[in-house]
């Protein structure tokens, strides 16, 4: 009997990824929208937000460079599938 076909998790990285360019673009608006900008981000109306946002990335971004290098390394060992 053949295996079962592998899911492909990769889109998951984009849709995250939508997720938080949309939510930091909402709260750049809201801050620019704002009748009195404040001199720091976090200061502002949904200002931290923002910085959220740009966490979640990061952190996305960092996790998926993780498995990328960890997977590599294994495919060099002979380790993984």
């Amino acid at each position: 009997m053949s295996e079962p076909a592998k899911k492909h998790r990769r889109g998951a990285l984009a849709g995250w990824l939508f997720v938080c360019a949309i939510a930091a673009g909402a709260a750049m608006a809201l801050d620019v929208a704002a009748a009195r900008p404040a001199p720091w981000i976090a200061a502002s109306p949904l200002g931290r937000a923002a910085i959220g946002a740009g966490a979640a990335i990061g952190v996305v971004l960092a996790a998926w460079l993780m498995r990328l290098a960890l997977a590599r390394r294994a495919m060099q060992r002979g380790e993984g599938a």
